[in-house]
């Protein structure tokens, strides 16, 4: 659906993916991975909504089913984590005055690459793996939960949904609060 937007759009302005994306300093080889289904990251798309003056949205409208929109944000904002969660490691990080050389040697990480694997997660351009966070949460003294789930949930609530629990597990529903959400749902099972 990404990609089926971003056609879209550099045909409505009459220029090519290709050079857009040089020009962002972007691979046009991400145009395969993204006609082939695979996903788009936050920055990424956030480049692209400057560059063509359109929210981060519609590169996820979707005339046939309105309810996808909803999904893709959703997907989106927990793309978007994956910086908000290198800002967190590092806030805590210098917090604990540690450098990252020392939080990475702590992880398990070689002396030679420890600072830049941190520098790479702190920055958003990798994102830890849950092994790696869990390794991460007990050096710093904090949970994998500490580190996620505050701006998630903001996340979550902005688009209309809610963190619950179903059974002990953690779930994520619509806010029945939200009437606007509601709406669109109400309308959506409608047509169905």
């Amino acid at each position: 659906m990404f990609y089926n937007q971003l056609i879209k759009i550099c045909n409505l302005r009459n220029v090519k993916p290709s050079p857009v994306l040089k020009k962002l300093g972007l691979s046009s080889v991400n145009l395969k991975r993204w006609e082939s289904g695979s996903n788009v990251n936050y920055d990424t798309l956030q480049k692209l909504s400057e560059y063509f003056d359109v929210p981060v949205d519609y590169f996820f409208e979707d005339d046939v089913n309105k309810q996808n929109k909803h999904t893709n944000l959703l997907n989106s904002a927990i793309f978007e984590q994956q910086g908000k969660i290198g800002e967190k490691i590092k806030k805590i990080r210098i917090k604990n005055c540690l450098t990252q050389k020392q939080l990475g040697i702590l992880v398990g990480f070689s002396e030679s690459n420890a600072d830049i694997r941190i520098a790479q997660y702190e920055s958003g351009t990798r994102v830890p793996k849950e092994e790696l966070m869990e390794k991460i949460a007990e050096v710093l003294n904090v949970t994998i939960a500490e580190l996620v789930v505050p701006e998630l949930i903001c996340q979550l609530e902005k688009l209309g949904f809610k963190l619950a629990m179903f059974d002990d597990e953690p779930i994520i529903r619509a806010n029945s609060e939200n009437t606007q959400l509601r709406g669109i749902m109400l309308e959506y099972m409608d047509k169905k």
